[in-house]
């Protein structure tokens, strides 16, 4: 995981905030549809950046749990007297 990816979500968020405050204010007008586009990418890309973060973490865990299954595997082998 890097810690650019989690900004740019915080960043795409806090636009994405600011983007639905303005649009739904009482005090606007009907938001354009190029507007309501510019939201639906932000939520896309969010999505996006957050599927992409979560495969990351679980390959990083399927490896941890393989290592550990290794050095446990390993200290069995020593402790048998192989």
């Amino acid at each position: 995981m890097r810690a650019g990816d989690i900004e740019r979500m915080v960043a795409l968020e806090g636009q994405r905030h600011r983007l639905l405050t303005r649009v739904f204010s009482t005090d606007a007008s009907r938001p354009s549809a190029a507007e309501i586009q510019q939201v639906m990418a932000i939520d896309a890309e969010i999505m996006r950046r957050a599927e992409s973060l979560r495969g990351e973490l679980l390959e990083k865990l399927d490896t941890l749990a393989s290592n550990r299954k290794a050095v446990a595997a390993y200290s069995q082998f020593q402790q048998s007297g192989a």
